[in-house]
């Protein structure tokens, strides 16, 4: 059933009566009656919104509160007014806290039930020491008025005549109205929830409500979304049955988490497993690998014995062959010797053996003729080579000793004064020089005296160097010592200029004025406060100077604010300088001067605390004339006599001049005239300085201009080097000449030898005997070649016997050997055939060659790659193995492997036997079992989630969660017609509004089964457990409390507003494209009736005590008819508003039963709060720009108060 509307006292709530804000941002301490609504008018700065501020920390408790919420335009992170700056009265435009020094703030509101004739009181306070600090903030609740609550006491005695007040601590405060009234922010908002909300979740919704209504953009903004205002205005759905669905989850989730859990494990496992089974799988391999490896090597082996055999079958028969030639030549060859022999023995075969050695003796020494001769020509090319380089040589060095004898005769002796003596300079460069041209003369030159001569001149240009030296350095300490006596008297004045002021003759005066200027610290010494009377004769005047002295006169006055830092700088730096105690002086009683006395003849000016100090010190000493005596007390005469303290001393005159104006300017102007003068001189000593030190600095670069020239340029090692050179040269020459004579005289021999073996070689051929020799030479010619053909036929056939019976020797060793590995290879092709046997699989045990050759290829796989196939494997195993148990190492060793993961670790502790490849746990159960036995778990708890699920869709889903739909979409039908019923009948001008919804379409579907599942359909059950069994993921509530959209009813609608003219029968869907064609106060208006509506609504729906909505910044844009009707709305809902506005044509008919106050701020930054009243003889408010009727007479009154 739809509620009918309620007219305004059919409302029981409380009504806002007055405010007080105490040391609360600009105001110190005011009080604000209100009367319904409260309506703010001002300028931007003159505190509406702080009062705003006030009104939403008392009745949330500071819960979602954003101080100045209206300024902030970027993202609400941004740092901006915090309780401690406005307690503390922070002006961020300036940077300074008006309250430096902590401060205790107020702000409560009293409340009054007309009904119930009930009055409470409730409030916030605050303590506030810094910026920094986090303040302390507490709550008092109390049924009493606000005017009878002491939140100030008096601060000052009672008998004084302006009394001042101070806000109460907290401790205070719980003593004079009691603990039980006061809590703790916590509590406070416990109690403000309970009183006057119902509780904190209806607490929470308008909290959540003020603050979004107090920076009304931003519900604006919603408004503008119908959808995202319904859905923040509306009841949220009951999350308990989500809470079921997310514990149900939850309890879910650790389900599939230990599900997960042996899922992960059994995958760990099944991966242990597979690794296992491919070790063995890579050792099977490797093994066969090894076994056809071993095989190719038995058959290579057979193969290779069998050549063997037939080499040597070969070798032998080679053997017999060359035995049978052998049988054959050797008798051929004895017989052939013989007739050689028989032809050689005659007179004409030995001539002819004679001619023939001298012909091969003759040609042996024309071979060493032609050597000679080639080796003279070779030498005599050299010897013309040598020549040509001893001679360039020559040359090179005689125009490095012109050289550097042109860089000795360039080098003059600086003109220096008769003090400086480098007549030893003079010498030694003259000795050098004489040197030189000995070595130019005879080139020949000793390296050593040259370079000691050279030494010695360098040196004398070093001993120059230091006399210069020694000669400047005392010029240079004068030049230093004048520049330090010039800078210490400059620095005697400080100021801007050279000698703005004088300075007191006190140690560190100077820097310690220095340091407090650039700490910003006001100051004056003392004899710049304060003057001599008129009259003061001059000698008196000196007198009371000199006897004051100048570490009297020095005194600093500061401001007191900085006094302590002063004091503690003087005392810890300074402590010859005197401060005055400022803050003393202050409280100090005045002490008047007596006549005669130094106090009265000194002039303070205006500056009491400077006259305080005169009179305190300086009054009791009197000035004696000459003709009168002083019978007691301190005293001074004009001729410094001086008693003090019971003793008697003359005072040093004159005095500088340091008290006075007239005087200082005197004194300064001697003082300037001194300096000036001492200046000039040392001015021109420095010059005369400068240019001595000027002529040494020329003789220095003179010296130094010589000594670069001598090293650079003169240097007896490279006339060495040359010399060396040429010397070397003109040794070579002479050892070429010699060896070509020598060759000459060889050749000359070797000529003569020649012509005599001709000479013998001419007389046998003259012979008579041997003229004979021609046939005889052709026949023995004929007979040796047949020698020597047979004798290579018999030593190539011993040789060929030789080698094959070598040859046979080694093969019949191989042959030997090779059966020996053979046997071997059988052996180890045999254990392979075994090893292999026992590791295949039982189908090929019986076959092994077939299972190699015919399953495996073996017989295609190249023998060259076995071993690259065979380490590959073992990678794999070694890869393998670490993968499960870790890495090798010292440290690392069965780290880090799949076995120490720490679901298995944990439960298995699995150990790894790498010999046989097997993995068990540590109950000494195999994996695979273990494996099986977790299959069957992981099904069983599979089982068990299927089950729950389905509980879970069938109980919770579709019954709890379809039975909150129904209710939920009911109260929802219902708050629409409730603010369609608070609309009916109002018109703006001639407008009337109409909100109504339609289902979107993503979520047609949900809300289609949800309607038809609660009527029990069973069709639509089995589609809503469809709909939520896909999205059981989404079910989930977001991290920040909320529901998805698709599980919150108040997503699942589009709101339109209607209207229609007053009258018409149809009206028109006001879409957002529509809306904006319209002034701004027609596009505003229906967003300030649906926040008023569905904030009446929702304080309905609460029972809340209290309806009071915020709005900053408000009603801009429309006119006074529209905000006259949008305030009458306010009133028929039973809300009060609280606005704040600029615009002063705020005031209108309908606010005649409510507050307006005027804030306006001075140029001191002081606020002042105006109370409009407009008061006709009925004592009823009225508009003050209505028109007067019947000539009645009004009188319009502004009281103002002062913050």
């Amino acid at each position: 059933m739809t509620t009918k509307f309620q007219s305004l006292d059919a409302y029981s709530c409380y009504e806002m009566r007055e405010l007080r804000l105490i040391n609360f941002h600009n105001f110190t301490d005011e009080t604000i009656d209100i009367k319904g609504s409260l309506f703010l008018i001002g300028n931007n700065g003159t505190g509406k919104t702080t009062i705003i501020d006030a009104l939403h920390l008392i009745l949330t408790g500071g819960q979602q509160l954003t101080y100045n919420a209206a300024t902030i335009f970027g993202p609400r992170s941004e740092a901006g007014r915090t309780l401690a700056g406005v307690i503390l009265r922070h002006d961020f435009e300036s940077g300074k806290v008006v309250r430096e020094n902590g401060a205790v703030g107020y702000a409560a509101l009293e409340l009054w039930h007309p009904k119930m004739k009930h009055v409470v009181t409730i409030g916030i306070g605050a303590f506030v020491q810094s910026l920094d600090q986090r303040p302390e903030v507490w709550g008092f609740i109390i049924e009493k008025s606000l005017k009878d609550i002491p939140l100030t006491i008096r601060a000052n005695p009672e008998e004084s005549e302006n009394p001042l007040y101070r806000p109460v601590d907290k401790r205070e405060l719980i003593q004079l109205i009691g603990k039980p009234h006061v809590y703790d922010i916590g509590r406070y908002r416990t109690q403000i929830a309970n009183r006057l909300f119902g509780g904190r979740e209806n607490f929470e919704r308008v909290a959540d409500l003020l603050k979004a209504s107090k920076s009304y953009k931003e519900l604006v903004v919603k408004a503008r979304n119908f959808e995202g205002l319904f859905a923040f205005l509306l009841p949220a759905p009951d999350h308990k049955v989500f809470q079921d669905i997310e514990s149900t989850l939850h309890n879910l989730d650790k389900i599939e988490a230990d599900l997960k859990a042996l899922k992960q494990e059994k995958d760990l496992l099944e991966e242990a497993l597979q690794v296992v089974q491919r070790i063995s799988e890579a050792r099977e391999a490797i093994e066969r690998y090894k076994y056809i490896q071993a095989r190719s090597a038995y058959e290579n082996t057979d193969k290779e014995a069998v050549r063997i055999q037939r080499a040597i079958h070969r070798y032998e028969q080679a053997i017999a062959d060359s035995k049978n030639q052998l049988e054959t030549i050797v008798p051929q060859l004895e017989q052939t010797r013989s007739v050689l022999a028989e032809l050689q023995i005659g007179e004409p075969g030995r001539l002819l053996e004679e001619m023939k050695r001298l012909e091969l003796e003759r040609n042996r020494v024309t071979k060493e003729l032609n050597a000679r001769e080639a080796e003279t020509e070779a030498e005599s090319t050299k010897y013309n080579n040598i020549k040509r380089e001893a001679t360039s040589a020559r040359n090179n060095l005689s125009d490095l000793l012109r050289e550097q004898l042109r860089t000795l005769d360039r080098i003059s002796v600086p003109q220096v004064s008769s003090d400086l003596d480098v007549k030893a300079f003079d010498g030694a460069l003259s000795t050098l020089k004489e040197a030189y041209r000995q070595v130019q003369s005879n080139q020949e030159m000793e390296t050593t005296e040259l370079q000691r001569l050279l030494n010695r001149l360098l040196a004398q240009i070093d001993l120059a160097f230091d006399k210069v030296d020694n000669k400047k350095q005392p010029v240079l300490l004068r030049k230093n010592e004048l520049r330090r006596e010039r800078e210490k008297i400059e620095m005697k004045t400080i100021g801007a200029g050279r000698s703005v002021e004088l300075l007191p003759k006190i140690s560190s005066y100077a820097d310690f004025a220095a340091e407090l200027d650039a700490k910003n610290i006001v100051w004056s010494p003392l004899y710049r406060l304060i003057d001599f009377k008129k009259k003061t004769p001059p000698q008196l005047m000196d007198v009371i100077e000199a006897w004051l002295g100048e570490n009297f006169l020095g005194a600093v006055f500061v401001e007191q604010n900085r006094l302590d830092e002063v004091i503690e700088l003087a005392c810890a730096k300074y402590p010859n300088i005197i401060i005055a105690d400022t803050a003393a002086l202050e409280k100090a009683k005045p002490k008047a001067a007596a006549a005669g006395s130094i106090a009265s003849m000194l002039d303070a000016g205006k500056d009491k605390l400077v006259r305080k100090f005169l009179d305190i010190n300086l009054s009791n000493i009197k000035i004696k004339d000459a003709d009168k005596k002083i019978k007691s007390g301190d005293w001074i005469a004009l001729d410094g006599i001086a008693y003090h303290n019971l003793a008697y001393r003359r005072v040093a005159q004159p005095a500088r001049g340091l008290l006075g104006v007239v005087r200082r300017q005197k004194a300064l102007e001697t003082s300037q005239n001194e300096r000036g003068a001492k200046l000039a001189e040392i001015d021109s000593k420095i010059k005369d300085v400068s240019e001595q030190l000027e002529t040494f600095e020329n003789i220095s670069k003179q010296f130094k201009t010589i000594r670069d020239d001598i090293e650079q340029r003169i240097s007896p090692w490279r006339v060495a080097h040359r010399f060396q050179r040429y010397e070397t040269l003109t040794s070579q020459l002479e050892d070429v000449k010699e060896r070509i004579s020598k060759v000459k005289t060889i050749t000359r021999r070797s000529q003569k030898r020649i012509a005599q073996l001709t000479e013998q070689i001419d007389a046998i051929k003259e012979n008579e005997n041997a003229q004979t020799t021609g046939d005889l030479t052709k026949q023995i010619n004929n007979t040796r070649k047949q020698v020597i053909s047979l004798e290579r036929e018999r030593d190539k056939a011993n040789e060929v016997i030789a080698r094959n019976n070598e040859r046979l020797d080694i093969t019949k060793q191989q042959a030997e050997d090779i059966d020996s590995h053979r046997n071997e290879l059988k052996i180890q092709l045999q254990k392979q055939h075994d090893l292999l046997k026992e590791i295949v699989s039982i189908d090929h045990k019986q076959d092994i060659e077939h299972y190699i050759d015919i399953v495996c290829e073996g017989r295609s796989i190249k023998i060259s790659k076995l071993n690259e196939y065979i380490r590959e494997q073992e990678r794999t195993v070694n890869r393998e193995i670490g993968s499960l148990v870790g890495l090798e190492g010292d440290v690392n060793k069965g780290r880090g492997g799949l076995l120490h993961h720490e679901l298995l670790w944990a439960k298995y502790a699995f150990t790894y036997n790498e010999s046989t490849n097997e993995l068990n746990d540590q109950n000494n159960e195999t994996a695979a079992d273990l494996y099986d036995k977790l299959l069957i778990q992981v099904e069983n708890i599979e089982g068990v989630v299927s089950e729950r699920r389905r509980k879970l869709l069938e109980k919770t889903i579709l019954g709890d969660l379809s039975n909150q739909y129904t209710r939920d979409l009911y109260r929802l039908r219902e708050s629409l017609a409730s603010v369609n019923l608070m609309l009916e009948g109002l018109s703006f001008g001639r407008t009337q509004y109409k909100f109504t919804q339609k289902i979107k379409n993503e979520y047609r579907q949900v809300y289609g089964i949800v309607r038809r599942a609660g009527e029990i359909d069973v069709e639509s059950q089995r589609r809503l457990k469809e709909f939520f069994e896909s999205r059981l993921d989404q079910l989930r509530i977001q991290p920040d409390g909320s529901l998805p959209k698709f599980l919150d009813y108040r997503h699942w609608f589009d709101y339109q507003l209607h209207v229609k003219t007053v009258g018409a029968k149809d009206g028109i869907e006001l879409t957002n494209d529509i809306r904006r064609l319209g002034s701004g106060g027609e596009q505003a208006v229906p967003n300030y009736l649906l926040i008023m509506a569905m904030s009446a609504l929702l304080f309905n729906q609460i029972g809340s005590r209290i309806r009071v909505l915020i709005f900053d910044e408000a009603f801009y844009g429309i006119d006074a008819a529209r905000r006259d009707e949008l305030l009458r709305f306010a009133a028929r809902l039973g809300v009060y508003l609280v606005i704040a506005t600029p615009e002063m044509d705020g005031v209108t008919e309908a606010m005649r039963e409510s507050t307006t106050l005027l804030l306006e701020k001075n140029e001191k930054n002081e606020v002042f709060v105006g109370n409009f009243v407009w008061e006709s003889d009925e004592g009823v408010q009225l508009d003050i720009f209505a028109k007067n009727k019947d000539n009645e007479t009004y009188e319009i009154s502004v009281g103002e108060k002062n913050s």
